[in-house]
């Protein structure tokens, strides 16, 4: 189970806020987070984030952030130990600063590994991993598989930013 409050970057007001003061906190880190994400796409393929960067310009900015609340309580036929699934994210990039909550994990392939310590946070550490659409236009680098675990230390605060492009491209 868990708790979303979901932007579309393109058009932030879409959504109702709960203050504007959360509106203006939540889109200068939506700036930061996707400032870190573009630099990480310009190395990575600097050609895909002219590609991003004209798209974006032509048809507005499709990146979100999600903020997600994991209450880390087991409800009704939940997975006892996900609180959500493994997955790949449909974007490019996405960027996570960990939580104080420890629940990210990343498969390598083999077993899945814990990516986030609580000493993290006190440090301004990131994590960021790569996404289908970057799977598809550079297919050396691989839609990193994730979930989230249940964690017996209460609940789990998440701020996810995605970086998108638009279809077709």
């Amino acid at each position: 189970m868990r708790e979303q409050f979901h932007i579309v970057c393109g058009d932030p007001d879409a959504q109702s806020w709960p203050s504007s003061q959360t509106r203006d906190c939540t889109l200068e880190v939506v700036r930061r987070m996707k400032d870190h994400c573009v630099e990480v796409l310009k190395e990575l393929s600097p050609q895909r984030e002219k590609e991003r960067q004209r798209d974006e310009q032509d048809c507005g900015d499709p990146s979100v952030i999600d903020i997600f609340w994991y209450p880390n309580e087991a409800q009704g036929v939940a997975k006892e130990k996900e609180n959500m699934g493994d997955h790949v994210d449909p974007g490019l990039l996405t960027i996570e600063a960990p939580s104080l909550v420890p629940g990210l994990e990343i498969h390598d392939g083999e077993q899945w590994i814990r990516v986030e310590d609580p000493s993290f946070a006190s440090r301004n550490q990131l994590v960021i991993f790569s996404g289908e659409d970057m799977e598809a236009s550079a297919p050396e680098i691989k839609g990193t598989v994730h979930r989230v675990a249940r964690a017996d230390q209460g609940g789990r605060l998440s701020i996810i930013f995605e970086l998108r492009a638009h279809q077709g491209w």
